[in-house]
């Protein structure tokens, strides 16, 4: 996997939260999936949660991983997808941006939630 950010460096909290609760996500896709494939349940059930379930929650969770890598910062600190395109760099909102704040509002509960990613987030 590309990692989060061209420069180097340490990879951004809000990055590095994100990233470990999709991949964690990604996990239990996993799991499900074999349970799915092991079990007790009907073909029929196991087709019915393969399809509507599984694929569902792991295109979730690759899209994710793709609005992560599309909304990294820039080395003035400004997003790169958000930001101004010109060639102007460092100008637009400063990281990390609107969509990853979002993001974070799934996961408000979890312990390695900061809360300020979550109060900073604007509503819909």
């Amino acid at each position: 996997m590309k990692r989060p950010i061209d420069e180097p460096g340490p990879v951004p909290a809000i990055l590095h939260f994100l990233l470990a609760r999709t991949i964690e996500d990604k996990g239990v896709v996993e799991r499900q999936r074999e349970v799915a494939r092991e079990g007790g349940e009907s073909a029929d059930a196991r087709e019915y949660l393969d399809h509507f379930n599984l694929r569902r929650a792991s295109a979730a969770v690759e899209a994710q991983l793709g609005t992560m890598m599309l909304h990294r910062p820039d080395r003035t600190g400004v997003c790169r997808e958000c930001g101004d395109r010109s060639e102007r760099r460092g100008v637009g909102p400063a990281y990390p941006c609107p969509t990853l704040l979002r993001l974070t509002w799934q996961f408000e509960h979890h312990p390695d939630c900061d809360d300020d990613w979550v109060r900073r987030a604007p509503p819909l």
